[in-house]
């Protein structure tokens, strides 16, 4: 892995941390980074049944 500083604000900080724990903070940013990726790339695959 390579390390990469991003800007978040201090909000968004806290709303990821009351959600996953202040430990968990760049897993959580991986996971969505890595989710939004695939979704990106796999436009189609968004929009299957269920998914308007």
């Amino acid at each position: 892995m390579k390390p990469t500083t991003i800007r978040l604000t201090t909000d968004t900080i806290r709303r990821i941390e009351a959600l996953v724990g202040n430990r968990r903070l760049a897993l959580f940013i991986r996971e969505a980074v890595e989710n939004e990726l695939q979704r990106r790339e796999n436009p189609e695959a968004s929009t299957g049944p269920g998914n308007p």
